[in-house]
């Protein structure tokens, strides 16, 4: 009998810390969207982007709003693939870096890549899109008068007219 205990001894004990490590066990992330069965979302991943979003001047969003923009920038990067690489330029990259504050749990080379795949999607819409977008001269006139006129005397920069600028403001505009 005594043989059977000390068998069981170690058996029991076993259990034990078995049973201790399941009920002290913690979820570290959660998924919020899987794509294809290839592609995993996590809320870390969501709370990561709130931090780069906000880091580049954007307003905060709410985790559902952050998470189906990380949905589609993958599905935007998926066509993307399809039409060759787009560079951008590192010079580019690095003056936009010096523009943007970098909070915590944001590393630099983090915010390097947003930038860059900011660019490229950025770059990647107007090859594909842009040829189809026509700006009437009424929604022109209002950009120059709204956002790029006050913007250039923001910066202290002399505002040419409307009509002598027109060229440059079409081509800010889009």
């Amino acid at each position: 009998m005594l043989s059977k205990m000390r068998r069981r001894i170690p058996l029991l004990v076993l259990a034990f810390l078995i049973s201790v490590s399941v009920a002290s066990a913690e979820i570290i992330d959660r998924i919020v969207f899987i794509i294809d069965n290839t592609f995993i979302i996590t809320l870390s991943d969501v709370h990561k982007e709130r931090l780069i979003q906000s880091a580049l001047g954007a307003a905060p969003e709410d985790d559902e709003s952050l998470a189906k923009l990380l949905v589609d920038r993958h599905l935007l990067e998926l066509q993307m693939i399809q039409f060759g690489e787009i560079l951008i330029d590192d010079d580019y990259v690095q003056q936009r870096l010096k523009e943007v504050r970098l909070l915590p749990g944001i590393s630099t080379e983090e915010m390097r890549d947003a930038i860059r795949g900011e660019a490229r999607r950025f770059a990647f819409t107007m090859q594909r899109y842009g040829p189809f977008i026509r700006i009437s001269d009424d929604e022109l006139r209002d950009y120059y008068e709204n956002d790029y006129a006050p913007d250039l005397r923001r910066r202290g920069e002399l505002v040419p007219s409307f009509e002598q600028d027109r060229k440059s403001t079409r081509l800010n505009s889009s």
